[in-house]
């Protein structure tokens, strides 16, 4: 079984070093029982940002604003729906 560790932090040095100590820990941790965690390969520093992700949050956010454009123009054009003028013309009863 293999278990992925990951670990996000605005200090990526920092995030490997946790992540690395998370898994020595867990190895030491194991050795003496029926299993055993091992390191399969310890944590790099990324080359670029995980996040954020203006792309993907910017289609995210046009396509959330779309939505509700949408929703409030079918709200508001069933909100004017009348009765049709023969209703109107009779008065109360």
């Amino acid at each position: 079984m293999l278990i992925r560790l990951t670990y996000t932090d605005s200090e990526p040095t920092r995030a490997k070093i946790i992540v690395n100590a998370v898994a020595q820990v867990a190895h030491d941790h194991t050795r003496s029982r029926d299993f055993t965690a091992t390191l399969w390969e310890p944590a790099k520093l990324p080359t670029t940002p995980v996040s954020p992700k203006p792309l993907r949050n910017g289609l995210i956010a046009l396509v959330a604003g779309l939505l509700l454009a949408s929703s409030w123009a079918i709200a508001a054009k069933l909100a004017r729906i009348r009765p049709p003028p023969a209703d109107l013309d009779r008065g109360p009863a």
